[in-house]
C-alpha cells in the first residue's frame, strides 16, 4: 500500500513538472511570435496558457505588456493582477501594474499599488518615479516632490523622476529650480541643435524669451540648415519686436525648405507688421499653394485680413 502511495505521488509530481514545462515552452513561443511581429499568434497562445492556468506568471506578464502596448489598458490591468496572484514578489509585474494605472487614469489605485512596491523595494528609484507620477496626477504636487526627489537621490539620471520634479516644482511656482531640473533631463534625451531647440521651446513656455531667443541662436549655430530652428528663433524676435531680426531668421527657414509652410504664414505677419503688404500677401499666396488641404487655417478669412491690412483698414 505505501509503495503504490509513493508511486501515484512520483507520477503526479511527473505530471506536474511536465505540465510547468509545456506552459514555460508555449510562453517562450509566445515570446517568439511576438519578437517576429506576429502579435496575434502570439496572443492567442497566451490565452491558452490563461485558459489553462489563469495565474501563470510568464504568460501574465508577456499578455499585460502586449495588451498595454496596443492601449488595452483594461485588459493589460487584469492581465497584470492575475500574473501577481501568481507571484505576489515579482517587482516588474507591480510597476507594469503602476504604469498602466496611471495610463488608464486611476492614480489613486496606482498610488496604493506602488506605496506598497516601494515597501518591498525602498530603493528602487522606478517604483519611487512613478508613485511620485501618481500623486501628481492626483492633484498632490508637494507629496510627488517628495518621491521624485528620493528616486533622483538613488538615481541622479531617472529621467521620468527629473522630469516629474520640474512639473511638480512648477506647480509650487519654484520655477528656476523646475527649469534646472527640465535642463537636466533634456541634457540626457537629447544633444546638439536637438537639445537647444527643447531648452528654447520650455524657455518659450515659460515665458523666458530673451532667455529662448539664445536657446534658438545656439541651435542655428549647431545646425545651420535646420529650418526649425531658424523659424522657431524668428518666432520669438517676433515678440522681442526685432522684426527685421525675425524676416530673416524666416527667410533662412524657407531658403533651408522652402516649402515649410509655417514659415510663409509668420513670415507674412512681419510684413504685415513692417507695413510690407505686398510681400505680406505674396506670402499668404505661397502658403495656400504649398499647404496641405488639411492644414489650411481658414485661407478666406487670411485672405479677408490681408485685403483689409492692404486696404490699410
Amino acid at each position: 500500500m505505501g509503495n503504490r502511495i509513493v508511486r501515484y505521488a512520483a507520477l503526479g509530481l511527473a505530471f506536474l513538472i511536465s505540465a510547468c514545462s509545456s506552459l514555460e515552452r508555449r510562453t517562450k513561443l509566445a515570446h517568439e511570435l511576438y519578437e517576429q511581429g506576429k502579435t496575434e499568434d502570439a496572443l492567442a497562445e497566451l490565452d491558452a496558457i490563461v485558459e489553462r492556468r489563469p495565474d501563470y506568471v510568464d504568460a501574465n506578464a508577456l499578455l499585460g505588456r502586449i495588451y498595454r502596448e496596443q492601449g488595452d489598458h483594461g485588459r493589460a490591468i487584469a492581465s497584470f493582477k492575475r500574473g501577481i496572484e501568481g507571484d505576489s514578489e515579482r517587482i516588474d509585474l507591480r510597476l507594469d501594474l503602476g504604469r498602466t494605472l496611471i495610463d488608464h487614469g486611476l492614480p489613486a489605485e496606482a498610488i496604493g499599488v506602488l506605496q506598497t512596491t516601494i515597501k518591498m523595494a525602498p530603493e528602487n528609484p522606478d517604483a519611487l518615479a512613478l508613485c511620485g507620477q501618481a500623486h501628481l496626477l492626483s492633484g498632490l504636487a508637494a507629496d510627488s516632490e517628495g518621491f521624485f526627489n528620493n528616486a533622483i537621490l538613488i538615481s541622479p539620471d531617472h529621467v521620468l523622476a527629473l522630469e516629474g520634479r520640474a512639473e511638480a516644482l512648477e506647480r509650487l511656482d519654484e520655477l528656476d529650480e523646475a527649469l534646472e531640473s527640465r535642463r537636466r533631463a533634456l541634457e540626457l534625451t537629447s544633444e546638439g541643435a536637438e537639445l537647444e531647440l527643447a531648452w528654447g521651446d520650455e524657455l518659450t513656455r515659460t515665458g523666458r524669451i530673451a532667455a529662448a531667443e539664445r536657446a534658438y541662436d545656439d541651435a542655428t549655430a549647431e545646425d545651420p540648415m535646420d529650418p526649425q530652428g531658424w523659424y522657431r528663433r524668428g518666432l520669438v524676435l517676433g515678440e522681442l519686436g526685432r522684426l527685421r531680426e525675425a524676416r530673416d531668421a524666416f527667410l533662412v527657414a524657407l531658403e533651408a525648405d522652402p516649402l515649410f509652410t509655417e514659415a510663409n504664414t509668420a513670415l507674412a505677419d512681419v510684413y504685415l507688421a513692417m507695413g510690407e503688404m505686398t510681400l505680406a500677401k505674396e506670402q499668404l499666396r505661397l502658403y495656400l499653394q504649398n499647404a496641405p488641404a488639411e492644414e489650411l487655417v481658414d485661407p478666406k478669412a487670411r485672405r479677408h485680413e490681408l485685403d483689409r491690412a492692404f486696404r490699410g483698414e
